[in-house]
């Protein structure tokens, strides 16, 4: 057999035992302390294997930077096999295998040390727990800046809807205000020209002296209890059986036309007098004008359904609906409409 393989099975040498002496004290003290440094040195490779395959690196950062931990792993387990070695050769004097194994940990532990010098920078570049908290906090506080911009862009938002919304509704406050003007004042214009109807009749009575005084006395009875209705804006209960009669004596007070009117007793109105007199009292008197028959005209009023009924009988032809539409368009929901059979005018509008 030739000496270099005699060198590597250790047959031409002695155990190291025989350096201590075989003295027990010596001896399990080196195998002791091999065995320990041995277990120390396996149980590391197995942690930095574990912590890499628990930590679930991306790949890209496992094939950049993995093999250092290979590395590290590789010379810290040929380091604890060193030390199973130093226990062997008490016994056995495998020397020439140990030296290879101390040679692969040499070369091992070289390129280790190359790869941590190079990696320095970058292990230095690396921030500190401390940083890494302050860092941490910054961000935190930069989230809760945020936040509170946030907060506070929502509040400016909501305010700026609450001020749109009341914009919206002052502007239809006003729309409605603007409304009810104009119908205030179109109910004034109806007013205003009844009065002055009920003035001109009146004033025409007086001065025709050719007329007879019993037809004078008789026309003029229902004028104060009118001009009373006539101004009266807060009243909202009217009795049409004494409205309509001296509406119709108006009308009858200077024309030769003539009115009977069908009107039950007590037929009262949840209505402003003043309102319905001053329109009744021009619808009344645009029907009269327009009428060209010498017929009569009959006035019909009935509450029936809940809706009051006013019909006029005995006109020759249809008049002009839009008018009169238009005059009694103060009242709630009032309907106009001629009927062609019997031929009569009939307005009516809800109670």
């Amino acid at each position: 057999m030739s000496d270099t393989a005699l060198g590597l099975l250790g047959s031409s040498f002695m155990p190291h035992g025989f350096c201590l002496r075989w003295i027990p004290s010596l001896l399990w003290t080196h195998i002791a302390a091999d065995a320990l440094i041995a277990i120390a040195y396996f149980s590391i490779p197995g942690t930095i294997v574990y912590y890499l395959l628990r930590r679930k690196l991306p790949a890209e950062v496992m094939l950049r930077y993995g093999w250092i931990g290979g590395l590290f792993a590789a010379f810290i387990l040929l380091c604890g096999i060193t030390h199973i070695f130093g226990i062997i050769t008490m016994w056995q004097p495998v020397y020439g295998v140990q030296s290879l194994l101390k040679a692969a940990t040499a070369v091992v532990s070289l390129f280790t040390a190359i790869a941590l010098i190079q990696l320095m920078p970058l292990l230095l570049a690396l921030r500190s727990p401390d940083e890494l908290e302050a860092e941490i906090q910054q961000r935190q506080n930069r989230e809760k800046e945020l936040q509170r911009v946030n907060l506070r862009l929502q509040d400016e938002v909501l305010a700026k809807e609450r001020a749109q919304d009341a914009q919206r509704e002052a502007m239809q406050a006003l729309q409605n205000a603007v409304h009810r003007r104009s119908h205030v004042k179109a109910d004034l214009a109806h007013r205003e020209e009844a009065a002055v109807l009920v003035a001109r009749q009146l004033l025409k009575m007086l001065q025709c002296s050719g007329a007879d005084p019993s037809e004078n006395k008789r026309a003029t009875e229902h004028i104060p209890t009118l001009l009373d209705d006539l101004k009266s804006n807060l009243s909202r209960d009217v009795d049409l059986g004494s409205l309509l009669p001296s509406l119709l004596a108006l009308l009858q007070a200077d024309r030769e036309q003539h009115w009977s009117l069908d009107c039950p007793a007590n037929l009262r109105l949840q209505q402003p007098a003043g309102d319905l007199s001053a329109s009744l009292l021009l619808w009344l008197r645009a029907i009269d004008q327009e009428h060209k028959g010498t017929e009569p005209l009959r006035l019909e009023a009935q509450l029936e359904q809940g809706r009051v009924q006013l019909r006029v009988f005995g006109l020759s032809e249809p008049p002009a609906l839009d008018p009169l539409r238009r005059i009694v368009s103060s009242l709630r929901d009032c309907k106009l409409d001629w009927l062609d059979e019997p031929g009569v005018l009939q307005c009516d509008w809800p109670v």
